[in-house]
């Protein structure tokens, strides 16, 4: 069976409202101003970036930069021994995050679907979408449940259950926030499934784990423990080392690689050496994707200097545009009442068609 893993970045997660490098700073700002008591620890950061503009003066700096910003100032934490200044912005970036996490809405006839409920699972748009991303990922089925509630009328109730495949599948993702989570638990709560993304390495010999595996590299604002985008990408914390454990077997394991909003940023070299030692065992490997935005051809120059695999291929679009596609997969006309998620290997053949 082909094992398919997905790369992760902020692009993937943007659709959702979620910030990326460039309107971090931004939406920090928006935040403070709409609740100036509960986000007042944000001025203390605000007032240390003001302090930092002292550098321009000589050297070329990007204050706008969420990265940047907090690179120096884990510098200067970590010459000067500030523990307190680390912990601050670290509540800084997680605050943001988890403010900016939207909650899933109800379902929209919850919890009966009637005539468009392969349509509506999740309700709105952009989560219908995710949920569709998710149930591939985790390897859902949904039926309709026929329930007569009057003597003229049927309602459906959309029941979860297994279904085999050709594919499984795997991510890694370099984002905080748990928009896959919350879609799998939202799934677990209104529907008739008990499936969750399995985040642990302990792996006993022989043992396939890849199915339904989820790596977070970076941590996860769910448990606070996560590692700040800086250059000091230190693996101490022992649950994000095993993200990491798991992260390099995914690789290792993998077939097709699959990169969705993610623009390989110069400063993440620690990535790029997870990648080249991983890949050592990967004798298998058959396919390299990119799916991410790119406006001036700086993402896929960035690709194309890292990566010497001859069959990667490069797309410029957006997350949100891959993953609606599998919402328009209708169900197979001899099952009208069920739906397989078994659409991602199909739009992702079509997205990448003929490049």
């Amino acid at each position: 069976m082909e094992k398919v893993l997905y790369i992760l970045g902020a692009g993937f997660s943007a659709p959702c409202g979620l910030p990326v490098v460039s309107n971090f700073l931004d939406r920090s700002k928006d935040l403070f101003r709409s609740d100036v008591n509960k986000y007042a620890h944000f001025q203390k950061v605000f007032e240390t970036i003001t302090e930092l503009s002292v550098c321009k003066n000589y050297f070329n700096t990007n204050l706008f930069n969420i990265e940047e910003i907090l690179s120096l100032l884990e510098m200067r934490s970590t010459l000067a021994n500030e523990k307190a200044s680390r912990k601050r912005f670290v509540q800084f970036v997680l605050d943001v995050i988890r403010a900016c996490t939207p909650s899933l809405p109800d379902p929209l006839t919850p919890p009966l679907i009637r005539t468009n409920w392969s349509e509506t699972l999740l309700g709105p748009t952009p989560f219908n979408a995710y949920g569709y991303f998710v149930g591939a990922i985790l390897q859902h089925s949904f039926r309709k449940y026929f329930e007569r509630i009057g003597p003229n009328s049927i309602e459906y109730q959309a029941m979860a259950g297994p279904v085999e495949r050709q594919c499984e599948y795997a991510v890694i993702t370099l984002n905080y926030d748990t928009i896959l989570e919350n879609v799998a638990d939202y799934l677990n709560t209104h529907y008739l499934t008990r499936k969750h993304f399995r985040k642990d390495f302990n792996k006993a010999p022989g043992e396939d784990v890849f199915s339904g595996c989820l790596a977070k590299l970076h941590g996860s604002a769910d448990d606070g423990e996560i590692i700040p985008p800086t250059w000091n990408k230190t693996l101490s914390n022992k649950q994000i080392a095993k993200s990491w454990k798991l992260g390099r077997w995914l690789i290792e394991s993998a077939n097709h690689i699959r990169f969705i909003g993610y623009s390989l940023p110069d400063g993440d070299y620690y990535i790029q050496y997870l990648l080249r030692a991983s890949i050592i065992r990967n004798q298998h490997l058959k396919s390299l994707d990119v799916l991410c935005l790119d406006r001036d051809g700086s993402v896929q120059r960035r690709y194309e200097d890292f990566v010497a695999f001859p069959k990667m291929r490069f797309l410029s679009g957006d997350a949100i545009i891959y993953l609606n596609s599998a919402t328009q997969t209708k169900q197979q006309p001899a099952w009208p009442d069920e739906l397989h998620f078994e659409c991602l290997e199909e739009i992702h053949n079509e997205t990448f068609r003929g490049i």
